[in-house]
C-alpha cells in the first residue's frame, strides 16, 4: 500500500493517496515513513494543524527525520509560528541540500528572513 501511495503522488494524485496512508496510519500509528508523507501531503493541501500533528509524531518516532522537520517548519509557519519554524529551520541547517525537502526548507528560510 506504501508504494501505491507513493506511486499516486509520482501520478500527481495525492488526493487519492491522502486516504491510503491515513488507513495506514490507523493501522500503524508509529511508521515515521507514512507519518512523515501523510503530513507533507496534508501541508500542502493546506490542513496545517493536522499536518503538524502527524509530523511531530513522526520526529518523535525518528528524530533525525529531514524531510518531516522541513515539513513541520513549513506547517508551524503558515499557522503564524515563525518561531516554531525557525527552530525546526536551525535543526537541519546542515543537511544535505539535495533532499527536495531542504531545499523548500531552504525557502522558507527565506520567507522568515523577511519576517
Amino acid at each position: 500500500m506504501k508504494r501505491r501511495a507513493f506511486a499516486l503522488v509520482q501520478e500527481s494524485k495525492p488526493h487519492l493517496a491522502i486516504p491510503i496512508l491515513e488507513g495506514l496510519v490507523a493501522l500503524d500509528p508509529f511508521d515515521g515513513w507514512v507519518l512523515t508523507a501523510l503530513g507533507g501531503l496534508l501541508v500542502d493541501k493546506g490542513d496545517h494543524a493536522v499536518a503538524e500533528a502527524l509530523l511531530t509524531r513522526a520526529l518523535s518516532v525518528a528524530p533525525g527525520d529531514v524531510t518531516a522537520c522541513a515539513m513541520r517548519a513549513e506547517a508551524r509557519l503558515r499557522q503564524g509560528n515563525p518561531a516554531g519554524a525557525r527552530d525546526d529551520l536551525k535543526a537541519i541547517a546542515g543537511a544535505d541540500a539535495s533532499n527536495p525537502a531542504v531545499r523548500r526548507a531552504k525557502a522558507l528560510e527565506i520567507a522568515l528572513s523577511r519576517m
